[in-house]
């Protein structure tokens, strides 16, 4: 964990869970309103309420990305995680984070019309990514 992104880890770990591919939300310790996010691997519940109070700072620290312009080109969590200083499951937890905020989509080989195991597949290979994230739009507004 670098330091740089230390205050985007905190948000990240306030405010998501993970959860086993099938386990429910409904049944552990998971604060309303929440929203479940499939990223492959594992599910992601996101606190909708602690997500939206981190809004802008999510975004303000995303302007020390790296290399800005790969974010809007649709990084993988791979690149993320390695760019942020996280964990791959972090990342994964940022992704479902920055859908339900409607900064980007996540884009996989299952929302792509795949099977389970085929988008599994392609995931593994690096093929799970974000949209694209421009700082100025929100795709769903």
């Amino acid at each position: 964990m670098t330091e740089v992104f230390q205050t985007l880890y905190n948000m990240i770990q306030d405010s998501t869970r993970v959860l086993s591919k099938g386990e429910s939300a409904e049944a552990g310790l998971i604060e309303a309103p929440f929203e479940k996010v499939d990223v492959i691997f594992l599910d992601v519940v996101v606190n909708r309420t602690k997500a939206e109070r981190y809004e802008n700072a999510v975004m303000a620290e995303l302007e020390n990305y790296p290399d800005p312009r790969r974010l809007s080109e649709g990084p993988s969590y791979m690149e993320l995680a390695i760019n942020l200083g996280l964990e791959q499951v972090d990342a994964l937890r940022l992704m479902a984070m920055g859908e339900t905020l409607r900064l980007w989509t996540i884009e996989s080989g299952k929302n792509r019309g795949m099977d389970d195991a085929t988008a599994r597949t392609m995931a593994a290979r690096g093929q799970l990514n974000i949209s694209g994230y421009d700082a100025t739009l929100s795709y769903f507004q």
